[in-house]
């Protein structure tokens, strides 16, 4: 069963684009701009995917047809139940400026058995990017809007009739699609970035390899790093550009880094010791119990967050802050503190 989709809008995956009347998708989202690079060259490629807007719906009247000159890409069909298939053909070709590359997807009403069409990519400048790279680019892109739009999943195509792309093409646009969809770090990479981490990982994403890149966006963050691949590399001073080198590095820093602020804390948190049992004196020490909980009491919860601030901070709250996030419980520091002129 598909999953449906808000405002009467179907994706391009459910059944009912297969099964039943086509419907208009909406033009909810803003069309993104993505700067990627040729495969082959350093020329930078700004993509603009159409999916999700009226200019990429086939059934909107404000649909560009595909012109008659445009040349074959590839065409693939996906088949998940008997009543839930895609066949979708791509062809590509410039505008009549010849300033921009254009992607254009060809599918068949089930309604009315009649092809239709949509401009679902656009990428430019067309000097410097040949065809080939051009629809690799594209087709990644629009491929990409419809994962963000509607989790589409591109794995188990079947090709039907090669073009400027084969298959390997597409095999490998799905994997960088699959992994750029399990890590965010890898999916803000700049394209020469990008391309140097894929020669260092599995052709399909490894839970451990995707933890360890988590753990490693927290370092970076920690310790206020750019996030690029190879610039992280020149950081590091790094003789060649190396996942499990760079890796190794960052959580020695991290760790260093992390140790240092516990001490600062700890000593933060000392000085102010005398001051925060003062103000938690008076405070409600019951802790509440029920529905098979335990509920720190106000004392204990109130305790907790000055220490935690005071560690960060390196001086007193002041103003209302919220204590337990679940039960909102909020504190006036002002008044607490004016309570004891402090």
């Amino acid at each position: 069963m598909g999953k449906l989709i808000d405002k009467g809008s179907a994706k391009r995956d459910d059944p009912i684009y297969s099964s039943g009347p086509l419907v208009s998708l909406k033009s909810t989202l803003a069309q993104r701009p993505k700067y990627l690079q040729d495969k082959t060259a350093n020329t930078a490629f700004d993509l603009q995917s159409f999916i999700g807007t009226d200019i990429g719906d086939p059934t909107n009247p404000n649909a560009e047809k595909c012109p008659r000159s445009a040349k074959h890409v590839v065409t693939i069909s996906w088949s998940w139940s008997p009543m839930h298939s895609r066949r979708s053909e791509y062809r590509i070709s410039t505008d009549q400026s010849k300033q921009t590359w254009n992607l254009y997807e060809i599918s068949l009403n089930p309604d009315t058995g009649k092809r239709i069409s949509a401009r679902v990519a656009t990428g430019s400048p067309y000097r410097g990017i040949s065809a080939d790279n051009a629809s690799y680019l594209l087709l990644k892109a629009a491929w990409l809007s419809e994962i963000d739009l509607w989790e589409f999943d591109p794995t188990g195509f079947e090709l039907d009739d090669e073009g400027l792309l084969v298959e390997n093409d597409l095999s490998e646009i799905v994997s960088e699609l699959t992994w750029i969809t399990r890590s965010r770090w890898l999916r803000d990479q700049a394209p020469d970035s990008f391309n140097a981490l894929k020669t260092q990982l599995p052709q399909e994403p490894d839970d451990q390899i995707v933890d360890t890149i988590e753990e490693v966006i927290a370092c970076i963050e920690d310790l206020a790093l750019p996030s690029d691949f190879l610039r992280l590399c020149e950081h590091y001073k790094l003789e060649h550009p190396c996942l499990l080198s760079l890796v190794f590095a960052i959580a020695t820093d991290a760790a260093a880094q992390r140790l240092k602020m516990e001490l600062i804390a700890q000593s933060n948190i000392s000085n102010f010791t005398k001051t925060i049992d003062l103000l938690v004196s008076d405070l409600d020490d019951q802790v509440g119990r029920g529905g098979g909980m335990t509920i720190p009491s106000v004392k204990s919860r109130t305790r907790a967050f000055l220490e935690k601030y005071v560690g960060q901070h390196g001086e007193l709250p002041r103003g209302e802050h919220v204590i337990h996030a679940f039960f909102k419980k909020t504190i006036d520091f002002d008044e607490l503190r004016n309570k004891y002129s402090v």
